[in-house]
């Protein structure tokens, strides 16, 4: 799992091989300290600080984090969620299921729903056995405010509706609301890459000049023992990357459950750096996240928008 990407390189990472747990390096002070005035308040006044926790067994790995959570008055009272991330994958020996989920920013009250800010998931599983099978299922909201989406900056980016585009600012500024990718070009089916919202900069052709992505999760399965899955006719002995879970581009938060399955490590890779790779359908999922220049420091104005910049130049199959 990665918080944060600069030039390349991981700036806050932890990793978990089978049999490990690891978590962030604030997790002292969450334990002693902030975890401790939850429990002396009953719950009532309970904060999470960059939580980051990554857990591997030979068959599966959870990957979770948090940049932000502060809970009022237990469950049913406020509480306010920025940047979480979840990148889990599992095999059971017959099908392996990845899934990544993210959310830039969550408020509730009373249990119900009052702000819900950028979200998605996304969730492949891949079957062998006599009868193989694969599916995907992926979501995602824009903005809803009181459970309720908003056409906000076109309609259908408040039904989920998938890939609609926002053109008529263009070509200084476009939008693609949903953009989803399933079983294309990138790697072998089934997977799935999905990103809330999508905003375009300086448009040239298929190209743009800067990109921004808020929550870009992905997931990717492979079937035990199948063609190239792991321990199957050419396919690796340790298991295959898996899904990644995006904070919305803020500086990768978010982190997968990479090569679980055999002797797979869980290798929380970021937020899915799915924003140039996605639609431009080069032939490569974009697991490590390695393309992606985060122009911010975890706490910087982008990354508590849960927005990130990339240099572009990349063609993108989405765009107008």
């Amino acid at each position: 799992m990665t918080v944060a990407w600069l030039f390349g390189n991981p700036i806050i990472q932890i990793q978990s091989g089978p049999g490990e747990s690891k978590d962030g390096p604030l997790q002292p002070l969450q334990t002693q300290l902030l975890d401790a005035i939850c429990t002396n308040s009953n719950g009532q006044l309970c904060i999470t600080l960059l939580g980051m926790h990554s857990s591997t067994t030979g068959n599966s790995s959870t990957n979770s984090f948090e940049a932000l959570g502060v809970h009022l008055g237990g469950a049913s009272g406020l509480n306010a969620d920025v940047l979480q991330s979840n990148g889990n994958i599992s095999d059971d020996g017959t099908c392996q299921t990845s899934h990544g989920d993210s959310n830039v920013a969550k408020v509730t009250a009373g249990g119900n729903p009052l702000v819900d800010a950028l979200q998605g998931d996304s969730t492949s599983q891949a079957c062998g056995g006599a009868a193989p099978s694969s599916s995907t299922d992926s979501h995602s909201t824009v903005l809803a405010l009181g459970g309720n989406g908003l056409p906000i900056p076109a309609t259908g980016c408040d039904d989920g509706t998938p890939n609609t585009n926002f053109v008529p600012l263009a070509p200084l500024l476009a939008a693609v609301c949903n953009a989803n990718d399933t079983n294309g070009s990138q790697t072998d089916a089934p997977y799935n890459v999905r990103e809330a919202l999508t905003l375009f900069a300086l448009i040239s052709g298929n190209s743009s000049l800067l990109k921004v992505t808020g929550a870009g999760p992905e997931s990717h399965a492979v079937a035990p023992g199948g063609p190239g899955g792991p321990g199957g006719p050419g396919g690796p002995t340790t298991g295959t990357q898996g899904t990644k879970g995006a904070g919305g581009k803020g500086g990768n938060a978010g982190g997968n459950g990479g090569n679980a399955g055999g002797a797979g490590a869980g290798n929380g890779a970021g937020a899915g750096a799915a924003a140039a790779n996605a639609g431009a359908g080069n032939g490569n999922l974009a697991f490590t996240g390695a393309d992606l220049l985060a122009l911010g420091l975890v706490g910087s104005a982008l990354i508590l928008g849960g927005l990130a910049l990339t240099t572009a130049g990349r063609s993108h199959r989405r765009t107008i």
